[in-house]
Formats: structure tokens, sequence, C-alpha cells
């Protein structure tokens, strides 16, 4: 029974992992800006009255060398090519800063509020094409500046008119392919991962299914706890970390998030190995104890 439970478990991680390496972004709107250094700008959403048609808005930034059409065209290519993006939640008045070469986020719509509204700094001067998930006939929404001023995109296009001078049918041959190139190379790290994962989870149910003599069972169970703990670690540097790792790099320097990530891991493991030595000393020690002649001579 426990074997299928933790089977069960690891199938579980399997396809949760799986939903998480194999994740796109579907565009159907895209603007590009330029953007002053050291300025503030504001994604306002409006409410016409009614509720949110969608619950989310997903916005993915690209950065761009030229806000011009070789620039788009080069932001489109690089979303078609690479379908594996962490996504990072973004609740209405959050401040974002803009400082890595693209950024997916997804804008929680509130119903309470007649607009939502996202925050985003700069600190230096960069352009970005700043793709929507809903066009504008969808959803009602413009980027200002700091002064409330809408900004007036240098290109804008839907996803319909995405074309770049070929023919339809050629376009949707090329996707395709690239999306099963894709695809491929997805399934791939999909399957290392989930071998690097359950490694010691297999390791550990071919123990415990040994256990036919009392010299195996009590080795078992001294290494249960170590079993344990790398099921544990596996998850967290192979899911866990990563995926808080992309919601706070918006918010936080990546090179100072890098180390303090590293510093807590590394803490957690030496306190968890100082505890386990203390409770294996306590064990030990007791038997010593209890095993000791008690004082005075014995009887002649």
């Amino acid at each position: 029974m426990a074997s299928w439970s933790v089977a069960l478990l690891l199938g579980l991680s399997l396809l949760h992992w799986t939903g998480n390496l194999v994740s796109s972004f579907e565009w159907e709107y895209v603007e590009v800006h330029s953007f002053s250094a050291e300025s503030e700008y504001t994604l306002e959403i409006e409410r016409d009255g009614s509720e949110y048609e969608e619950e989310s808005l997903g916005v993915f930034l690209v950065a761009v060398d030229d806000a011009d059409e070789h620039g788009l065209e080069e932001a489109e290519e690089h979303i078609e090519e690479d379908d594996h993006h962490d996504a990072v939640y973004v609740s209405n008045g959050n401040i974002l800063t803009l400082h890595d070469h693209e950024l997916l986020l997804i804008l929680e719509l509130e119903n309470e509020n007649n607009v939502t509204v996202f925050t985003f700094e700069t600190h230096e001067a960069v352009s970005f094409a700043v793709f929507f998930e809903h066009g504008p006939d969808e959803l009602a929404f413009a980027l200002k500046n700091a002064s409330g001023t809408a900004l007036t995109a240098a290109l804008s296009e839907s996803a319909e008119d995405h074309t770049h001078g070929e023919s339809s049918e050629e376009t949707e041959d090329s996707h395709d392919e690239d999306e099963l190139e894709v695809s491929g190379a997805t399934w791939g790290l999909v399957m290392a991962a989930t071998a690097v994962a359950s490694a010691g989870a297999a390791a550990g149910l071919a123990l415990f299914a040994l256990l036919k003599t009392e010299r195996v069972q009590a080795l078992a169970l001294e290494l249960s706890a170590a079993f344990g703990s790398g099921a544990l670690l596996a998850a967290a540097l192979v899911h866990l970390i990563p995926e808080g790792y992309a919601y706070l790099e918006a918010y936080v320097d990546a090179e100072a998030l890098g180390w303090k990530a590293g510093a807590t891991v590394l803490g957690g493991l030496a306190f968890s190995l100082l505890v386990h030595a203390g409770f294996t000393q306590h064990a030990h020690a007791a038997p010593a104890a209890a095993a000791a002649p008690a004082g005075g001579t014995p009887a002649g």
C-alpha cells in the first residue's frame, strides 16, 4: 500500500512538472514602446460598468534593440521559439521594476475596482515589445506615463496580421515545425528532470521492497530519514525553488536573490544535519547509560 501511495505521488508530481515546463504564451495584440530612464509608467485596465470578461490579463514584455519592424519581428520569433516561460502573478497596485530582457506577467483583474492599475519602473532607457494575451476589443487597457498621458506606440499589430510577408500556408507550416522541435526538446527536459528527482525515491522504494531480514530492516530505518530528506530536497531544487525564484526576480535584483536563495538552502540543510546529529547522539547515549552498572559493589 505504501509503495502504491508513493507511486501515485510521483505520478502527480510528474504531471505538475510537465504542466510547468510546457507552459506557453499565446498573444493577440502587441505594441512596441520606448521607455525613458528612471521613469514610472502605469498600465490601466478599465472596467466598463460590468464585470471583467477575463479574470486575468497575460502580458509578456520582451526587450528589443530597435523600436521598429525588425525589432518586433525578432521579439515575435523569440516567443514562438521558446515555449517555456515562468509567469509572475501581479495584483492591483503592485510596482514592478523592468530590469530583465523578458518578463511574463499575469495581471489579476479585480471587479471591485473600476480601474485596475499596475505600475512599472525603469532604471535605464529601454524599448520593449509588449505582448497582450487579449486585444483592446476584449479589454480596455492603456499604457500611461507618470503624468497620466497615454503613450503612443511606435508599432502595433494583432496576431491575425502576423505574417511578415509570408503566405499564410507557409507561415503555418513553419510554425508547426518549430512547435514540434520545441516540443521534443521540452519533453527531453521533462524526462531528465523526472529521472533526477525520482532517483532517490526509486532507490528508497527498492530498499523498502527488500525488507526480508532484521538487518535489512534496521538499515532501512536508519536510512529512512536520509531518503525523506533527499526526496524533499529533489522537489525543492527541481520545482519549488525555481518557481519561487521566478516570482521574486521581478522585485529583487537577480544577483542578490541568487546568493540569498543559496544561503537559505545551505542554512536549512545545515540545520537539518545538526538536528539529526543531535537525535542520533541522544539515541546512542540512552542505551549506553542503561547498560552501565549501578553504583556499589555486588554482594560476595
